[in-house]
């Protein structure tokens, strides 16, 4: 028989002899894991964090671009033509608009999640807030064109991760 040793097992199995290994593996599979309504609205703020900053720097890519385009045009009329090609540049943009659709769902998301943590917590979430999230929607007013616009964005989604699409593309 030899010495007697506590041996722990951690959640994914794996077998040690030291409490504080097993203790921080665990945390961090606790944490992995959090399914739980605050947890999901953590994971989803950060996501969200990530989106926007993403789509932030994709923008200045594509504006950087642009003003490289109109600096090389030396046309009469560059400078009107160029600020008529900025906007939808911007819009036509493939990576930026699987990014806006992307947070868009996100935000969408927050906003469940923080209903949900609300009915679990007794607040009122009827009538009145749903009014309001609904009337605040710029979605509920563009007779349907944002939604038009994120579902032509989803079924061009597998174009994204084409042989021809950007790395850029391929992650959005």
């Amino acid at each position: 028989m030899g010495n007697w040793k506590k041996t722990y097992i951690t959640p994914l199995g794996n077998k040690t002899t030291s409490k504080p290994l097993t203790d921080i593996e665990s945390f961090r599979y606790r944490q992995a894991a959090d399914m739980s309504i605050g947890g999901q609205l953590r994971k989803a703020n950060l996501r969200l964090q990530e989106l926007k900053a993403k789509q932030a720097e994709r923008a200045s890519e594509v504006h950087k671009e642009w003003v490289e385009e109109t600096e090389k045009n030396k046309a009469p009329l560059a400078a009107i033509l160029g600020a008529a090609t900025y906007t939808p540049r911007q819009q036509s943009d493939k990576e930026n608009s699987a990014l806006r659709v992307a947070i868009r769902e996100t935000e969408e998301l927050i906003k469940n999640l923080e209903e949900q943590k609300d009915r679990e917590n007794g607040v009122d979430v009827g009538f009145w807030r749903g009014f309001g999230r609904t009337m605040g929607d710029v979605r509920t007013w563009d007779f349907g064109m944002g939604d038009m616009a994120d579902a032509m964005t989803m079924m061009n989604a597998d174009k994204l991760k084409g042989d021809n699409a950007t790395e850029g593309e391929r992650e959005s």
